[in-house]
């Protein structure tokens, strides 16, 4: 397969987080927005690919994040500054991505799911769990196949990629040595498709993390979901305090914590057995398969 490039953060990802950052800093009356945007939002990250100025070859690091800070003491108008904050991410030597993606065999990556056992997780006793879609669906020809990762087309394989993942927890204790509980904090937990991979538990919403938002103003295909982020601008002009303004987020951000015991059970896995069985998740009626319309609405990243 060739290799392509695109693109990685539309617009709308860049406008969303602007837009969010200026409804912070009016309602809660602060008057440092570099403060503010480090703080409840990832345009450093996203500007910087989370790399710091200080390491060599990085000096350019530096150079954006002042030009950006500069926009925010002399841009007054939202959508300018949206437009050229964009501008400065299209500059940055990290603004595309390689397709397919280089990274399909790095370890702990399970088809679209990512393990992460840091020595920060380390300390809470949990295997963090992130999504990093794989965006397959940009290889095809047939419509049917050009949708998001986590569309029910593609739910046979994520269900094998899951399942394989807690096999290898299980599997491999020593790996994992001290966790006691599978962790997941992502604004996908609004989804029913991605809830099913968990067994039924509770989801407590997280208001205070703001970094793994903006996924949502990503359509599968790289493109910039244009139409929340018209609804979501509406609904954070009207904001009149930061409960109204994290109320205008449209999927906010839900953590669930899982026993391991309980995450094995639910995967079929005892000590006696080999392999985790494809667990059993709903499927979506067929006709909806079928239907390129419907398709082209379904945007889970």
């Amino acid at each position: 397969m060739n290799k392509r490039l695109f693109i990685k953060y539309p617009y709308e990802y860049f406008a969303a987080q602007i837009e969010f950052g200026l409804a912070v800093a009016r309602v809660q009356k602060k008057k440092k927005l570099p403060d503010v945007f480090k703080e409840h939002t990832d345009i450093y990250g996203a500007l910087s690919n989370h790399l710091f100025a200080d390491y060599p070859g990085n000096e350019w690091v530096a150079e954006i994040l002042k030009d950006f800070e500069n926009l925010l003491l002399t841009e007054k108008n939202s959508a300018a500054l949206s437009k050229k904050t964009y501008d400065l991410f299209l500059k940055t030597p990290h603004r595309a991505e390689v397709f397919p993606s280089p990274y399909v065999n790095e370890p702990l990556r399970f088809g679209c799911f990512k393990l992460n056992y840091s020595e920060y997780y380390q300390k809470l006793k949990v295997i963090r769990l992130h999504f990093s879609p794989l965006r397959e669906g940009l290889a095809s020809n047939n419509p049917l196949l050009r949708t998001s990762d986590l569309s029910p087309i593609y739910l046979s394989e994520r269900k094998k990629d899951f399942s394989k993942m807690i096999g290898y927890i299980f599997d491999n204790p020593e790996k994992f040595k001290g966790a006691t509980h599978f962790y997941s904090s992502t604004w996908l937990q609004n989804l029913d498709i991605y809830k099913g991979f968990f067994p039924r538990t509770k989801r407590y919403l997280n208001t205070n993390v703001f970094y793994w938002l903006w996924g949502q103003f990503i359509k599968w295909d790289y493109s910039g979901n244009a139409h929340r982020l018209a609804k979501f601008i509406e609904a954070l002009d009207s904001a009149k305090n930061m409960e109204q303004v994290i109320e205008a987020i449209p999927y906010k951000i839900y953590e669930v914590k899982v026993p391991l015991k309980k995450m094995f059970e639910f995967y079929g896995l005892t000590p006696k057995s080999k392999v985790a069985p494809v667990v059993a998740i709903s499927e979506e009626p067929l006709e909806f398969l079928s239907n390129p319309l419907l398709q082209k609405h379904i945007a889970y990243q």
